[in-house]
């Protein structure tokens, strides 16, 4: 009996930690991450700021779970609305500009990406691991993709995975820095090029193109028979 007692508070960390860290994204969203406290995040969800502690060792950390909160929940919106590389670029557009709706969080991400560059920090093995697992999930969506034909030849799922990567990051410091974006035509311009379709429309437009060299050189040709 006493074992089963002494389990009890195990048994609910997860479901605690899971109501911090949604408390702290209301807190954020409404305070900021530089104005929210440790006690508000706590009282919202009815214990003290060192009981907070116990779960998350600072507000940094707690920040983490929320971005790593926020990246679950973009990838599975992403497996549900994203059936081929023609839907990649209105859904990392759409999803750049609910980032850029945060621009707070969105800074405060990239900031601690940095700070997690090193090793011994505590959020490291998380962002090497988003890192990798962003690259995976679409190297194997791209490979369906491929599967199914939709991707362009010569174009492998590894290279387009880890480019579409390094774009949408780019593109976030990109409008951090200078607050203006051209995201939207970037990603069309790059999805479109990954798409088979775009082999195929490219095709159509060297046949037309030909067609129409060839009814100016007829043309040209009926006059000079004309004149002669």
């Amino acid at each position: 009996m006493g074992q089963a007692k002494a389990r009890g508070p195990y048994a609910k960390t997860a479901a605690r930690r899971e109501e911090i860290v949604q408390a702290a994204r209301e807190s954020f969203a409404e305070h900021g991450y530089a104005h929210s406290s440790l006690r508000d995040i706590a009282a919202r969800v009815g214990i003290t700021a060192a009981g907070l502690l116990h779960h998350f060792r600072s507000k940094e950390e707690l920040l983490g779970s929320v971005l790593a909160q926020r990246d679950t929940e973009g990838w599975e919106k992403g497996t549900a609305e994203v059936s081929s590389p023609d839907d990649f670029a209105p859904y990392f557009s759409l999803a750049l500009r609910e980032h850029q709706d945060a621009p707070e969080v969105m800074c405060l991400w990239i900031e601690l990406a940095a700070a997690a560059s090193r090793p011994d920090h505590p959020a490291h093995s998380y962002f090497v691991d988003r890192e990798t697992r962003g690259v995976r999930h679409l190297v194997e969506g791209l490979r369906e993709y491929a599967a199914r034909g939709a991707l362009r030849d010569g174009i492998t799922p590894e290279s387009a995975a880890v480019q579409i990567q390094a774009m949408l990051s780019g593109l976030q410091m990109q409008w951090l820095v200078m607050r203006t974006s051209t995201s939207s035509g970037l990603l069309r311009t790059f999805c479109a090029g990954c798409s088979s379709r775009a082999v195929s429309h490219g095709a159509e437009g060297q046949g037309k193109g030909q067609a129409a060299r060839l009814r100016r050189a007829v043309r040209s040709k009926a006059r000079r028979l004309d004149d002669g």
